[in-house]
């Protein structure tokens, strides 16, 4: 019973910071006083909608819709963070801007991998329980 009680919190506050990085990328380029009409501006901007939408449709607590499992959810905030990373090579504007792009890449992938790993953790454990309460 504890244990789904944890993952429960988990959830709840991998949510929080999804929606706090939403909204933060969306204003990222007025709080980093970056170009608007610049492709770096419109990048954050677009992932920042992108989670915010994300977590809307993801079946927790705080979501609208609950279309989406937890594990797709996660899933696609990999793949948002790392493109974030690598998005100033792919479009040439490392030079320039660099720094927030790495930030709240690395920021999405933390927070996705601090709860993934104790899930499978969790899972595991609770599977062996269940084993040897059959035994």
């Amino acid at each position: 019973m504890k244990k789904t009680k944890t993952k429960a919190l988990k959830i709840k506050w991998h949510s929080y910071i999804d929606y706090a990085l939403a909204l933060l990328l969306i204003a990222s380029p007025w709080i980093f006083n970056l170009e608007t009409s610049a492709m770096e501006s419109k990048i954050m901007v677009t992932i920042g909608m992108a989670i915010l939408c994300l977590n809307l449709i993801t079946h927790h607590k705080f979501g609208l819709a609950k279309m989406i499992n937890i594990n797709s959810h996660f899933k696609i905030d990999l793949f948002f963070g790392w493109f974030l990373i690598v998005s100033p090579l792919l479009y040439g504007f490392f030079a320039e801007v660099l720094f927030p792009h790495l930030l709240f890449g690395a920021i999405i992938i933390a927070n996705t991998f601090l709860l993934k790993f104790p899930l499978k953790r969790i899972r595991k454990i609770q599977f062996i329980e269940n084993r040897n309460a059959t035994s």
